[in-house]
């Protein structure tokens, strides 16, 4: 497969249907969800979309909506289908957005039509205390991937509020704040992890935001105060899906040849991090590779947001003031042999 990976790329745009005229070759992998084993796919004929040739196969990459429109029915490779994160908290201490739900299968059968591509923005800054806004569904030939759940918040007299459910769960507030669950509504192979629980709950010790969930693991839960933790919690792990889709840098993963912000190429649907307050100073939590944002620290400042087409949750917010980020939109990839 390695060396079926190395093979020079070729980026068609948005309509082109050439071929090579190489024949008889197989990529021998096949995955149910997460998972490896059997035969290659029957050849399928197709345009939409930023379309990338890596040996026998196409990739097509959806940003924003539009259409896979079929012209020869066969059967899927691989279809990832990201939703939007979910976005930070924002309260005195606001949590992580979670993840953007993911869902990455093998063997989908396609006909011979136009399937309409929808892709979920992420949760917007939250405009007033509270927990942040959930993201948005994306979908693409009958599959649908939900939206990150917002993270919770808190505001003196330190009242905490749950993160939200969604694809992966938004982190809670303090001590006092669940975060919420992942995988809703539940799907197999799971399309996300749930929330964690922040730290602390009075002015005497340190305030910090649980972290959102992510595609391949829940947000870590913060220590309980005292010791006072130094951190807001992180963000769960997002998915690398560069084994199914082909090995990084490639065109489909981003614009260019650089991955954008901090996702690691080919990896989407990273949580993201809790605020940090509090008289010990907490700084904010990591956002989760795979586009988490990282939570704010102390300072009034606003959680960053999640990155754009990773699906990754927005961070919390640092003081009632300060908003938490925007979760990032998602994203569809499509695969298929097409020789």
């Amino acid at each position: 497969m390695r060396d079926k990976l190395n093979q020079p790329l070729t980026v068609e745009g948005k309509s082109s249907n050439k071929k090579k005229s190489t024949r008889g070759k197989s990529f021998g992998y096949q995955v149910l969800g997460f998972g490896a084993g059997g035969a290659a796919a029957s050849f399928v004929e197709a345009t939409g979309g930023t379309i990338t040739t890596i040996g026998d196969f196409k990739i097509h990459a959806f940003t924003g909506n539009g259409t896979f429109c079929v012209t020869k029915a066969g059967d899927l490779s691989n279809i990832l289908v990201v939703a939007g994160g979910g976005g930070g908290g924002r309260a005195d201490v606001g949590a992580g957005g979670g993840a953007g739900g993911l869902r990455n299968l093998s063997c989908v059968s396609v006909t011979v039509q136009g399937y309409p591509i929808v892709i979920g923005g992420g949760g917007p800054q939250q405009p007033s205390l509270g927990q942040g806004s959930t993201g948005a569904n994306s979908s693409a030939v009958s599959i649908t991937s939900a939206g990150g759940g917002g993270g919770g918040g808190s505001a003196p007299p330190y009242t905490a509020v749950v993160g939200s459910a969604g694809g992966s769960g938004g982190g809670g507030a303090n001590a006092g704040g669940a975060g919420g669950a992942g995988n809703t509504p539940p799907v197999s192979p799971p399309q996300g992890n749930p929330g964690a629980l922040g730290a602390g709950n009075t002015p005497q010790q340190t305030i910090v935001g649980g972290g959102g969930g992510g595609a391949s693991a829940a947000a870590t839960a913060v220590p309980s105060t005292p010791p006072s933790p130094g951190f807001g919690g992180a963000g769960g792990a997002g998915l690398n899906v560069a084994p199914f889709f082909g090995s990084p840098p490639q065109p489909f993963y981003q614009s260019n040849t650089t991955c954008r912000g901090n996702t690691a190429c080919g990896t989407f649907a990273g949580g993201g991090g809790g605020a940090g307050d509090g008289p010990g100073g907490a700084q904010g939590g990591l956002g989760a590779v795979g586009g988490g944002g990282r939570g704010s620290g102390p300072g009034n400042s606003a959680g960053y947001a999640g990155t754009v087409n990773s699906g990754g949750g927005g961070g919390g917010g640092e003081n009632t003031r300060a908003q938490g980020g925007a979760g990032g939109s998602g994203i569809v990839l499509i695969k298929y042999q097409y020789q």
